[in-house]
């Protein structure tokens, strides 16, 4: 009667994309947001089209909703990632900081101030979560830190506005990855909110930090130089 043997998935292609392959699949949508479907599985290699699709959507990337062939769809973000006031000066976005930083080139920020939720328990409309166990939310927080130190340029400044043991934990997560602290800044706060088991707070924490050596463009003697002439004139 004969035997029946089942086909490994797609062929034999892999069926999820992990590690190396997500960092790598990530740094081609910030290069190219308008890669197709097709694109991307060709620069991942041995994957399919449909496994593609499944990544993008596990790390917040969306797809074009009209039906044509998959590979000439585009990938883009989603329409809350476009800027709800722009100027001369720039783009204001009011989204998940996650749905942006992606997409922000290496050392394009010359300053970063981070003002997270606290994780009290506080309600910040409906679709916030600001209560995780301890452990998850330093692990979400040093996830999106990790964007801000890698958008972040050579010379820039990154503050971070927290309550004191976090800051301690989080600022040691900083440290070691490649910034230097300059000032623990205490932000003096008079209504302490009262934390069961604890004395009761009275300031916050704005850590400020720089990546690498600030480049001064004018020199010292520049400078007097300079200062001689105007006072002579």
């Amino acid at each position: 009667m004969g035997t029946i043997t089942a086909k490994p998935h797609g062929g034999g292609r892999k069926a999820a994309i992990r590690g190396k392959q997500v960092s790598k699949l990530k740094s081609l949508l910030r290069r190219c947001p308008d890669a197709t479907i097709e694109q991307v599985r060709e620069h991942l290699g041995d994957v399919t089209s449909a496994t593609v699709c499944r990544t993008l959507n596990r790390i917040g990337w969306t797809l074009k909703t009209a039906r044509y062939k998959q590979t000439e769809r585009g990938v883009f973000r989603s329409p809350f990632c476009n800027p709800v006031f722009t100027t001369k000066c720039g783009r204001l976005y009011e989204a998940d900081c996650m749905q942006i930083l992606p997409r922000l080139p290496d050392g394009s920020a010359a300053m970063v101030f981070a003002d997270p939720p606290f994780n009290l328990g506080k309600m910040y409309g409906p679709k916030s979560r600001d209560r995780r166990p301890e452990q998850e939310y330093i692990r979400w927080c040093q996830s999106w830190l990790r964007e801000c130190v890698r958008v972040l340029r050579v010379g820039g400044s990154l503050f971070l506005f927290h309550v004191p043991k976090m800051a301690m934990q989080l600022g040691s997560y900083l440290v070691n990855d490649h910034l230097r602290l300059l000032n623990w800044i205490a932000i003096d706060y008079n209504l302490g909110v009262a934390i069961p088991n604890r004395l009761t707070p009275r300031h916050y924490a704005l850590l400020y930090f720089a990546k690498g050596i600030r480049q001064r463009s004018t020199s010292y003697a520049t400078r007097s130089r300079h200062a001689a002439t105007v006072g002579k004139m």
